[in-house]
């Protein structure tokens, strides 16, 4: 699997979680149909935040092999911090500024299930990436 094979998946997986709910605010959100434009652009973020995670696996896919469980974890981990960096830098920058109490604790959060996740679904990740017969 090539890095730009890996940020796809990420990308087209994240996004697409992203446009059923995208299309219920279109049709009627909670104040009323949400613009077209809007809801493009946080479409677009959100590909481009799962294409950066999904760079972010592919670049640490030897750590299973290497380290085992605890590789998982840092890959995990790793992967819920730059979502959660980027969700907050797009979406919520005052959680990086003066509430930046809420947004540590948000990366701490996202610290221990990203841990937690990474050794879930580590080597299941693992075992699909692996060319056949390795």
């Amino acid at each position: 699997m090539r890095w730009w094979e890996g940020g796809l998946i990420g990308g087209i997986v994240l996004s697409g979680t992203t446009v059923f709910n995208a299309l219920g605010a279109y049709v009627g959100g909670m104040d009323g149909p949400a613009p077209w434009t809007g809801i493009f652009g946080v479409v677009a973020a959100t590909f481009g935040m799962g294409f950066l995670c999904g760079v972010v696996v592919w670049s640490g896919k030897g750590l299973h092999r290497r380290f085992g469980a605890v590789g998982d974890a840092l890959i995990g981990m790793v992967v819920m911090l730059v979502f959660f960096a980027c969700c907050m830098l797009l979406f919520a920058p005052e959680l990086l500024g003066p509430k930046r109490d809420d947004g540590l604790l948000m990366l701490g959060v996202a610290a221990v299930a990203g841990a937690v996740g990474g050794i879930w679904f580590g080597h299941d990740i693992d075992e699909e990436a692996r060319p056949p017969g390795t």
